[in-house]
C-alpha cells in the first residue's frame, strides 16, 4: 500500500501503480477554519474518490466531510476510529479487511495526520 501526503502545494495524481491502493494523509482545518482557504484544492475530488477512513474520532470526520462535500452520502462511507482505545488487532483486522480492496484516507484531529498527530500508533 503506498502513502500518499496532500499538502497545499501538492499536486493530487489518484493514478493506481502496479495495482496496490493507496493510503492518503488528509489534511484537515483546526476549529471553523473555511476549509477551502487552507487545503488543497485536490482534496474535494480525493474525498469523494474514497469511501473507507482512518480517523480519530468519527463524528467530527463526519462533520469535515460533509463540510468539504455537502452532496457527498456520508452514510455510504466507511469510518474506523484509531485513538487511544483503539487495540492494535483491531486496527490490524480493519486493514486486513479493507486495507487491499480500497484505498484508504486517514484524517487527524491534529490537522496533519501522521506528523502533529496525538493518535499517532
Amino acid at each position: 500500500m503506498a502513502i500518499q501526503v496532500i499538502s497545499k502545494d501538492s499536486s493530487l495524481s489518484l493514478q493506481k501503480t502496479d495495482g496496490q491502493e493507496n493510503s492518503f494523509l488528509i489534511p484537515t482545518t483546526l476549529g471553523d477554519e473555511n476549509p477551502y482557504k487552507v487545503l488543497p484544492s485536490d482534496i474535494l475530488p480525493l474525498i469523494r474518490s474514497i469511501s473507507h477512513f482512518l480517523v480519530e474520532d468519527e463524528r467530527t470526520a463526519r462533520r469535515f466531510i460533509k463540510k468539504i462535500d455537502q452532496d457527498i452520502i456520508i452514510d455510504s462511507l466507511t469510518f474506523f476510529e484509531i485513538n487511544k482505545r483503539t487495540r492494535h488487532t483491531e486496527l490490524s483486522d480493519f486493514l486486513t479487511r479493507f486495507g487491499g480492496e480500497h484505498d484508504l484516507g486517514v484524517i487527524s484531529e491534529a490537522g496533519c495526520p501522521g506528523v502533529a498527530d496525538p493518535a499517532l500508533m
